[in-house]
């Protein structure tokens, strides 16, 4: 049998769910009975960082192996990334896959990179000279007036308050000759793996405990040691990794690392909870059987309007 795909049709399949909902086993599972069709992109800040294994809960090196995801183990824990950034890899990541001719299926709980994404995230030429002038601006003439003419001029909506957000707004403005938009070119196919939020609880508490018995002070002990890590870092601020830098920079008990990582962990899943209440068109399923049905129906799908089937 021979396949042809046809170019024009360019499906994406999205994969969002709270922590510990089961992503990873269902994003494998798919990769497993599709593996020539899909590939799988992490939309995970934490799984970004090398050296990072337990505390993320990140598919260990022979998994990755066999099913390899893109945008895993890309950063090294010294390093920052923006949103933006990360959108910039996304784009290419998938801009590739499809030039493959395969499904692109992003999978993932941070849910600020997914709204960007789903947002027309606009990817821009940076240009460090006028972000200086800008802040040098800013300083000189006192935000709120700039502020002030942005608002009357642009009928914009932004925070007083949001600093970046200001600056990055006449970045884009004054970068204008230098625009590279992207547009919004894909057919989004949204799952959300929705379960109770009790038995996402009791999953939580588990699986720290899990953490901890399988090595994550040693983990986070060896990112500690190497001195050029501080807590203030975007990758220390990491869930379980914040917490127990904490307490081996003998800040805090072993107890409370333990009682402020659970409820940590807690606390971001109310949030993934309250951004999916403002997505429209999303499917929401189980990490079941019938669940994993649906989604290997509309992979077939996807690839019935992809492809044109040749008897050799």
């Amino acid at each position: 049998m021979n396949i042809k795909f046809k170019n024009n049709i360019k499906d994406i399949i999205l994969i969002i769910g709270p922590t510990s909902s089961g992503k990873t086993d269902l994003s494998i599972y798919l990769k497993d009975i599709f593996y020539n069709h899909i590939e799988l992109i992490s939309v995970d800040s934490a799984l970004i960082y090398r050296d990072m294994n337990i505390g993320t809960d990140k598919p260990d090196k022979y998994t990755l192996l066999k099913f390899p995801y893109k945008l895993i183990n890309i950063k090294d824990p010294s390093q920052s990334c923006s949103v933006y950034e990360f959108c910039n890899y996304l784009y290419y990541e998938i801009d590739n896959i499809l030039k493959l001719n395969k499904i692109p299926i992003l999978v993932g709980g941070t849910m600020f990179y997914f709204k960007y994404f789903l947002n027309e995230f606009s990817i821009f030429n940076k240009n460090d000279f006028i972000k200086e002038n800008i802040i040098s601006y800013i300083k000189k003439y006192n935000i709120n007036n700039i502020y002030d003419f942005i608002k009357i001029n642009k009928n914009i909506n932004i925070n007083i308050n949001d600093y970046n957000r200001i600056i990055r707004y006449m970045e884009i403005c004054l970068s204008n000759s230098n625009k590279k938009l992207i547009k919004f070119k894909y057919n989004i196919n949204k799952f959300f793996i929705l379960k109770e939020k009790r038995i996402l609880k009791k999953k939580i508490k588990f699986r720290f405990y899990k953490m901890l018995d399988i090595g994550l002070e040693n983990e986070v002990k060896c990112l500690f040691d190497r001195k050029d890590l501080n807590i203030n870092m975007q990758s220390i601020k990491c869930i379980g990794y914040n917490e127990m830098w904490m307490y081996i920079d003998n800040k805090i008990s072993y107890k409370e690392m333990i009682n402020l990582s659970i409820n940590s962990t807690i606390n971001l899943l109310n949030n993934q909870f309250s951004y999916i209440k403002k997505w429209n068109d999303c499917i929401f399923i189980d990490n079941d059987i019938l669940s994993k049905k649906i989604l290997v129906n509309k992979i077939i799908e996807i690839i019935n309007k992809k492809i044109n089937l040749r008897l050799k």
